[in-house]
């Protein structure tokens, strides 16, 4: 019973669950911060904030970890919430437009023509 250099799986699939969690979480991260900023108006004028909530919730998550209580049963409906949220927040802007107060359109002056 040489060494082979083979990675037993009982070791093995551990490393690939950590490795697709970390994904899974930083794909989900990005496309919240990317909807949320392109959905939430907003959001739009406060980039960092989807940022740190993204970072406030992984941290939660990993405090959440050692637990016992299953969080992830409880993920699908605080994902729907949460998306529930921001397509409220944009009806309501577009149903209330009229008394939101706006900067305007912007105006984008290239550095070369500002002088």
């Amino acid at each position: 019973m040489g060494d082979t250099g083979l990675v037993p799986p009982a070791v093995r699939l551990p490393g690939l669950n950590l490795f697709l969690v970390g994904f899974l979480v930083l794909f989900l991260e990005l496309a919240c911060i990317r909807w949320f900023a392109a959905s939430v108006v907003f959001l739009q004028f406060f980039t960092n904030i989807a940022l740190i909530a993204s970072f406030l919730g992984m941290s939660c998550g990993c405090l959440a970890a050692g637990r016992r209580r299953d969080w992830l049963g409880y993920f699908p409906f605080i994902t729907l919430g949460s998306v529930a949220a921001a397509l409220t927040t944009l009806l309501a802007y577009q149903y209330w437009s009229g008394l939101v107060v706006d900067i305007g359109p912007s105006i984008a002056i290239p550095m070369w023509r500002s002088s």
